[in-house]
């Protein structure tokens, strides 16, 4: 619980201008990027990426955040469940 009020916290003290707030590595080597902005995504959402183990590819979605959790919907059809304690800060990755 204390892990989502910090991520919430993060979230309220940021600047207007986009940025990358968390990012996770995936069991498989891609890179999960969560950020403040809105992008195509309603209902308290924000903008996810997740890229390649190479960076060559990307696909967007919009994330949102659970009580232990972070729920991501890929624009690909592919969802994921990320726990919060796996998220680190940009520059942690």
């Amino acid at each position: 619980m204390r892990t989502c009020a910090v991520l919430l916290a993060l979230l309220l003290a940021l600047p207007a201008q986009a940025a990358t707030i968390a990012v996770a590595r995936m069991d498989d080597g891609r890179i999960l990027s969560l950020t403040d902005e809105v992008g195509p995504c309603v209902a308290g959402a924000r903008l996810a990426t997740l890229a390649s183990a190479d960076a060559m590819e990307r696909v967007q979605g919009c994330w949102s955040l659970g009580r232990q959790a972070v729920l991501v919907a890929f624009l690909s059809g592919e969802c994921v469940l990320v726990p919060v304690s796996v998220l680190r800060r940009p520059e942690e990755i």
